[in-house]
């Protein structure tokens, strides 16, 4: 300890009777720091904003999953999948009335994702559209003879779209 009782922040002892504390060289900064970093979290996206620009990057392949606002959209996947929006709407156990009337709507873009993951990833792995469809129906022994789509439609469609990435990318089908 110095003869003038002072101590700095990162000392791990507590500060005895008449010693002081001294701040760190360069404190004087830490407003302007405090404003900048300020500035920087309000000029930063919002979760939803975040997550869009992400899926928008991830799925570059699926330009035809958006509405114009950029947004997934309900309609365009349930077509891209052979299946109807009722039939998406219970897999995202939401109404299909509801869907159908925002099917771009920023709350489902989380939901809709997987989906369209699932999507994209099949037209990178096979060219003819038929045969996509095709293969979402096969029973698959891995999934103890579910098809892909029956897993999708229980909810699971990051499953599939995780399989299809690893396959897609070289990691493999197991």
């Amino acid at each position: 300890m110095s003869a003038d009782h002072t101590r700095s922040v990162l000392d791990p002892e507590p500060l005895g009777e008449g010693e002081s504390w001294s701040p760190p060289a360069g404190l004087e900064a830490l407003p302007d720091v405090l404003a900048r970093v300020e500035r920087a979290l309000r000029e930063m996206p919002s979760p939803e904003e975040a997550t869009a620009r992400v899926a928008q990057l991830m799925l570059a392949n699926v330009r035809d999953l958006r509405s114009e606002s950029g947004r997934l959209n309900a309609a365009a996947i349930a077509d891209a999948l052979h299946i109807s929006i009722s039939a998406l709407a219970r897999a995202m156990h939401i109404s299909a009335e509801l869907l159908e009337e925002e099917a771009d709507a920023q709350r489902w873009q989380n939901a809709l994702a997987g989906f369209a993951r699932v999507v994209s990833a099949l037209r990178d792995l096979v060219r003819e559209r038929e045969d996509r469809i095709e293969w979402l129906g096969r029973s698959q022994p891995r999934w103890s003879e579910r098809s892909a789509l029956d897993l999708m439609l229980a909810g699971e469609a990051e499953t599939v779209a995780r399989l299809l990435e690893r396959i897609r990318d070289g990691g493999g089908g197991e």
